[in-house]
């Protein structure tokens, strides 16, 4: 309540300039208490704010699976994995990956050989001296 009448404060381009000041104010304030307990005060009294979230309770999160933004693909060996799928939604329907991202150095050799026009003996010389990994192009 003391920040409402703070001169640093009083106006939007004084806020904008004292920031940094008030960030470290604010984080003070909340060094001790829990995430929840902040959002519930900064709700009882309408302030406004953006919580900060780990991956993993991004990734696990019910907005996330309400979007389906994480979906299972399957692998050519009979796993799974989970990738983050493309949040637009299309008319048509919901985009998804086509597969599985490719595996190290699954395209390396077509696109060496397609982009860099390289010979099948500069990519083995490429290999020999271990500048590019030793599986690409195999599957």
């Amino acid at each position: 309540p003391e920040l409402i009448d703070e001169e640093l404060f009083s106006t939007p381009e004084l806020r904008r300039e004292n920031m940094v000041h008030y960030i470290d104010i604010v984080s003070g304030w909340a060094a001790d208490k829990t995430v929840m307990e902040v959002v519930t005060l900064f709700n009882a009294h309408d302030i406004p704010y953006g919580e900060v979230r780990s991956p993993a309770e991004v990734i696990n999160s019910d907005s996330t699976k309400d979007r389906q933004l994480v979906v299972d693909l399957n692998l050519n060996n009979g796993n799974t994995i989970s990738v983050i799928n493309t949040p637009f939604t299309f008319a048509s329907g919901k985009s998804r990956p086509a597969g599985p991202p490719p595996r190290l150095g699954e395209h390396s050799k077509e696109t060496l050989m397609e982009l860099l026009t390289m010979t099948e003996a500069d990519i083995q010389t490429l290999i020999t001296n271990e500048t590019i990994y030793k599986g690409i192009g195999t599957t």
